[in-house]
Order: structure tokens, then sequence, then C-alpha cells
């Protein structure tokens, strides 16, 4: 009767079918005297798993069994059946439910505000904090994982067809392939020779045009310039138009502009020790040098330093910047510009662990260290691509300055004598592009690099330039300088070393794509 018993606050919840096999049971052994109590029994297990009509044809059926002198008693547990049954069916059954579910909302809370729980048994502890452990990983997948999927699911569908044919593109495939197979000077570069190049439609890339200052052609990421947060049809994203300068209208939304960097021989590095050997600088380290011939096939490099827009999209809402959007430098100088943080402005307090994971999982990576050296130069032999001394960085580069020098003299003393009005980072594109069209190759932000960093001559993968480490190497390569940096050590030749996981506010990221071939 505990299992299956009429008094609901006795009975043990859960245990009804236990209760039934055993009131079937007692029947079945039950002699001729005990016979009319285990159907009276069996009746109350067929009612408590829900079985009214058998209930009752089994209460009915006890009668028949009993004696004289037990039948009042036989009788009154029959109508206590019958009265249960009408309960289950009618208004109190109604009130029970509403009682229930009040107790159980109660449990739920009670439940909920608990956050440790312990076990008599370890086995049963193990498997609860297993349990909940999947509960917690399904809710984040259900709420974070697979919406993103299913975002990533319907850019996937469009994405094909605007790569190949978007509505807003001034240009196609077939002439970007048809200029640079030709590689005329005219219609695209007579650099693009030294490494013919079959170009195919890049998954996710809208051909730009030509650079006419560059003769460089040039590609428009569209992911970096969908935001997943607003989403709106990819094939109404803008797609940027050279100025006859070459430049662009850099604007808050602006994706990645890749710029199709030629592949050839590069000579990677620079030496002190022979003015009339190839590049010469006085400047130059030993780690520096001797210079090296890396055989490179083209690659794709993005013509800005990555932004703090571009960054909050292909993130899906990540802000890690210091330099926050909407505020603005501390700087009361008369020759600083009004410097509002926007979306143009390059990310920064980004760790090389970051930058790689972000841009692996939209297919990009960071380049090496003789892809960023190549592009800083452009065919250039000299210190900077602007020329000899510091002094030519006026106007190109955003480096320690005579304003950076007198709001933080801690910075160190400038290196030549000009103010480029900005005491932090500035927003891409601000100053003179190289000759094949990259800003802030010198100075704004210095930028990580593929490599492993080392003192030892290890060779260099054809294709990439990679350097081939294979000492426990720990720190990342950055080049090109911050805004906190002497020009000297924004030369192109220079290297410096942080840890991976190491983020600060004058290291960025400047997105580098193999080409499909």
């Amino acid at each position: 009767m505990a299992l299956t018993g009429p008094q609901v606050e006795v009975r043990r919840d859960g245990a009804e079918l236990d209760g039934l096999a055993a009131a079937r049971a007692a029947v079945a052994r039950a002699t001729e005297a005990e016979r009319s109590q285990a159907a009276m029994i069996l009746a109350f297990a067929l009612f408590a798993c829900g079985r009214d009509a058998e209930a009752l044809a089994a209460a009915e059926q006890s009668m028949q069994w009993v004696s004289a002198s037990d039948r009042p008693q036989c009788a009154q547990f029959q109508e206590q059946l019958r009265g249960a049954v009408r309960d289950a069916v009618g208004a109190p059954f109604e009130t029970t439910v509403s009682r229930l579910q009040g107790e159980i909302a109660g449990l739920e809370a009670e439940v909920a505000r608990r956050r440790s729980w312990r076990f008599l048994n370890e086995a049963d502890g193990f498997l609860h904090r297993t349990l909940r452990d999947l509960a917690d990983k399904l809710a984040q997948f259900q709420q974070t994982t697979r919406p993103a999927v299913e975002e990533r699911l319907r850019w996937a569908r469009r994405i094909d067809e605007l790569t190949r044919s978007h509505p807003l593109a001034r240009t196609t495939w077939e002439a970007a392939r048809a200029a640079i197979a030709a590689a005329d000077g005219k219609l695209a570069s007579g650099l693009y020779r030294e490494v013919p190049i079959d170009l195919r439609p890049q998954m996710g890339l809208v051909p730009i045009g030509c650079n006419p200052a560059s003769g460089l052609w040039e590609f428009y990421d569209l992911r970096s310039a969908f935001d997943p947060q607003r989403p709106t049809d990819p094939a109404t994203l803008p797609i940027p138009v050279h100025q006859p300068d070459g430049s662009l209208l850099m604007a808050d939304g602006m994706g990645i502009v890749f710029v199709l960097v030629p592949g050839g021989t590069a000579l990677i590095g620079a030496q002190s020790t022979d003015a009339q050997a190839p590049r010469f600088d006085p400047a130059a380290r030993v780690l520096e040098g001797p210079p090296v011939k890396v055989q490179l096939e083209p690659f794709l490099l993005a013509r800005h330093e990555l932004t703090q827009g571009q960054w909050l999209r292909l993130s899906g809402g990540e802000r890690p910047s210091f330099y926050k959007i909407g505020e603005r430098y501390d700087v009361a100088q008369a020759d600083a510009v009004d410097n509002k943080i926007g979306e143009a402005h390059p990310v920064e307090r980004v760790s090389w662990e970051m930058a790689t994971r972000l841009l692996l999982h939209h297919g990009l990576d960071l380049p090496t260290e003789a892809q960023w050296e190549h592009a800083c130069r452009a065919g250039t032999d000299t210190p900077w691509w602007t020329g000899d001394d510091a002094q030519s960085l006026a106007g190109a580069a955003n480096v320690l300055d005579r304003l950076a020098e007198r709001v933080h003299p801690q910075w160190g003393r400038a290196e030549g004598d000009f103010t480029d009005g900005y005491v932090g980072p500035a927003p891409v594109g601000t100053f003179r592009a190289n000759p094949w069209g990259f800003h802030d190759v010198h100075g704004n932000l210095c930028e990580w690099c593929r490599d492993w960093a080392s003192n030892n001559p290890y060779p260099r993968r054809p294709g990439d330039g990679l350097i081939l480490v294979t000492e426990a190497a720990r720190f990342r390569i950055v080049r090109g300088g911050g805004y906190n940096s002497p020009a000297s050590i924004a030369r192109a030749s220079r290297p410096e070393g942080l840890g991976p996981e190491i983020r600060n506010t004058f290291t960025g990221v400047r997105p580098a794509r193999a080409l499909t071939r």
C-alpha cells in the first residue's frame, strides 16, 4: 500500500508500476481468505497507474470474495476508490494539479539558488557534475553556437554567387584575370610578369580594379563589411572606388581591401657593414642581416591595418581595443588633431593568439615576415620606403614625433623634425601610401607576423618565406613600429619579438590571404 495506496502523502512517487506488479503477484498467490484484500490492493494499484475502469472492476470483484464480517470495511474502501476516481477527473483534480505546479515552481526556484551539491556517493556526484556541465554546454550551444552556424550557412549560400558577380562591382573577374595575365603596365603592373598569375575568383572577394597609382589590382573582402548583428543583404554592400590618385575614401562600415602583391625574388633584411653592398643601413643590427633572397609566390595583403569596425564585425561584437570608439585622446596641445576614435581606427590590444584565431576562422592569416617586408619596401632599398633619413617620413607615418615627445617624454626622443598630429593611433589611410598602395607600414601600430622570432639564421620556406625555426622559441615577430616608436624602430628591416599572448595599445594586425591558384 505504500507504493500505491490511497494516501498520496505517504505514497512513494515514481513507484506506481512497481506497486502494480506487486499487487498482481499478491492476487495470484493469495489464499481464499486473503483474496478479497489482495483484490482491493490491486484496485488501488490500477488507480494509481491511471487505469480507473480496471480499478473499479477489481473493487467489485473483491466484494465477491469478502466474508460477511469484512463486507462493511470492503464497502468503505470501495466507496473511497470511487471518490478518488471522481476527484481525478473533476474540480478537485484541477486543484491538486494547481497545487503541485506551485510546489514544482518552488522547488525549481530552490534548485536555481543552489550552487553546490554534496553526495554521499561520489559516483552520484560525478554523474551530477557531468550532466550539469553538459546541460550548460548545450544551453550555450543553443544560444551562441547554433545562431552563429546558421548565420554562416546563410552567408555561404550567398557568397559564391556574389563573389562571381556582385551587382555593385565595377569590373569582373574575367577582366582582372586578363589584365593581370597580360601585365602590360597599363591595365596591370608589369611586376606581375615575374611570377605569372592565372587568376581565378577568390571566394568572398570582389575585384575593385587596378590601382591607378600602383598598377596593382585590389580586391574587396565582403565578410569584413558585413555586420551579422545588423544583417543586410550582402548584395547591397557598396564596393569601394579608386580615386584618380589611387586613394580610397575610408568610411565606417568599410571592409578589408586586399592588394594582390606580385611574387618573385625578394631581398629580406639589411646590413650596416658595407656601404657599397645591397641593403646598406647604418642603423641595422646584426640580427637584421645578412640580407637573404627569398622566393615568394603572389599573395594578398591588406592595404590597411585591420580596423576596430572590421574586428567588431568579424568577431561578432568583440571590442578589445584600449582606445574606445566614441572617445577622444586626452591631449590638449594646440597642434594635435581632434582625434575622436571611430571604426576606422586600427584595432589594438589583440594578441598574436587572438589575431590568428580570428583570421583563420575567416580563411585569412597573418603575413610572414618576408611577405611583410616585401610589401613594406614596395621595390625600394632604403631604410624606409620614403628614403634614407627619418625626416622623409613626414606625412607618410605616425611615429614618435615632436608632439608625442612633449606629451610623453618617457617614450624617448623624436627622430626627424616634424609633427604628424597624432599622439595615439590615427585612422587607417590617414597618411601617404607606399608605391604599392600600403598605408602605415611605418608607424601607427606594430604589426604581428606569423613567424617565430629567433637570433639564429634559420632557412626560410620557399613560397611564403616563413622562418623554419626548430628551437623552442618564445616570441613572435612584430614589424613596422607604432605611434610611440622612434623612426629607427619603424625601419623596413627591423624585427621585434613579443610573446604571442601579449596585448598592448601599440600592436595590431594586417591580414593576409593565400591566393587560390
